[in-house]
């Protein structure tokens, strides 16, 4: 990315998708302005550093195979609506998701080495679909996912289930 994008400092909406982009600059998390963040279809094979993009509602990450874990600074996103990180190559989800308070839709099908994710996240708030079809998300976590639920609107996806 040019450095030149970093001197955009009220941006908001980027849109980075289906460029071969490897490293993501630790400038991006200057931001604060940013609700909308598109990296799929990129080469990232760094572990992205979201601290500090405290507005971010949307974020999308589909599509990157070297992508073995979420980013950091989940703990920060309070206000993340949407997230999708679907044919990625990665294995666990820990706790950090359950400070996204305000997720809706966490999108993590295809992830084929996925094994691990917090059973309370079908119980926050928010939530209203949790997809991990083409997973391998046991039967048991399942069960988990679906004793936790909030309320009945919430929808595990496993196909298969």
């Amino acid at each position: 990315l040019p450095d030149s994008i970093s001197k955009l400092t009220k941006l908001s909406y980027l849109k980075l998708r289906s460029n071969p982009i490897s490293n993501i600059p630790s400038w991006l998390n200057d931001f604060n302005d940013m609700v909308f963040l598109d990296l799929s279809n990129c080469e990232i094979n760094n572990r992205l550093d979201l601290t500090g993009l405290n507005n971010i509602t949307t974020l999308i990450l589909d599509y990157n195979p070297n992508m073995v874990e979420l980013p950091k600074g989940l703990t920060t996103l309070s206000k993340l609506i949407r997230l999708t990180a679907s044919n990625c190559n990665i294995k666990t989800i820990d706790d950090d998701i359950l400070n996204c308070t305000e997720l809706c839709l966490l999108d993590l099908h295809s992830n084929k080495r996925l094994n691990k994710l917090p059973p309370n996240v079908s119980g926050m708030d928010n939530i209203v679909a949790i997809c991990i079809d083409h997973t391998k998300i046991s039967d048991k976590l399942i069960e988990e996912l679906n004793f936790n639920k909030r309320s009945e609107d919430v929808s595990v996806i496993k196909y298969g289930h």
